[in-house]
């Protein structure tokens, strides 16, 4: 049998070790059953939610957040938020969430790989090849700034930073 644990912030409601959430409450009634049913979620910007009914409202809550609240405790602040570990959204087992601050669920996108470098950023107007042949013509063939700038239509600044490897520092040049 599923063992349930209940979410403080939410009478009537609980979760279970692979992240579902169950209700004692009549589907679509206010009444309490004693045998509690597993609800159905609902995708919310690639998030599970669940509408529940706590004091006589209805009030829409992610499953994470329940999961988080019912197996480790409340918000620990106001700048806490859930993290899910292995950035699957869908993954609300408790083993895979955590509160954590905004720089905690930065760093775990940064160790997923799910920031976006180079050209898989939107915004890039170079190619790999292109940072290439930045360094080579001014790390190997000295090149000044201005010229390799103009060449691709980027700034000075960019370009020493490229040759330097502070931008692009995934496609880090091998020292000579």
């Amino acid at each position: 049998m599923t063992t349930l644990s209940p979410i403080p912030s939410a009478p009537g409601y609980f979760a279970d070790r692979r992240g579902s959430i169950w209700s004692t409450r009549s589907r679509g009634h206010q009444a309490a059953t004693s045998c509690p049913h597993r609800m159905s979620p609902s995708n919310s910007a690639g998030y599970l939610g669940v509408n529940l009914r706590v004091d006589g409202q209805v009030k829409r809550r992610l499953v994470h957040v329940l999961v988080l609240e019912a197996f480790v405790g409340p918000r620990p602040s106001r700048q806490h938020e859930s993290r899910h570990l292995n950035d699957r959204k869908r993954d609300n087992r408790p083993t895979n969430l955590a509160w954590g601050l905004h720089s905690d669920n930065e760093a775990d996108k940064q160790r997923n790989g799910r920031v976006p470098r180079g050209v898989s950023c939107g915004t890039s107007k170079l190619s790999e090849d292109d940072v290439a042949e930045i360094r080579h013509r001014r790390c190997d063939m000295g090149e000044k700034l201005k010229p390799t700038a103009e060449d691709f239509n980027i700034s000075v600044s960019n370009v020493s930073e490229i040759a330097r490897n502070t931008t692009w520092r995934h496609l880090l040049r091998a020292s000579k």
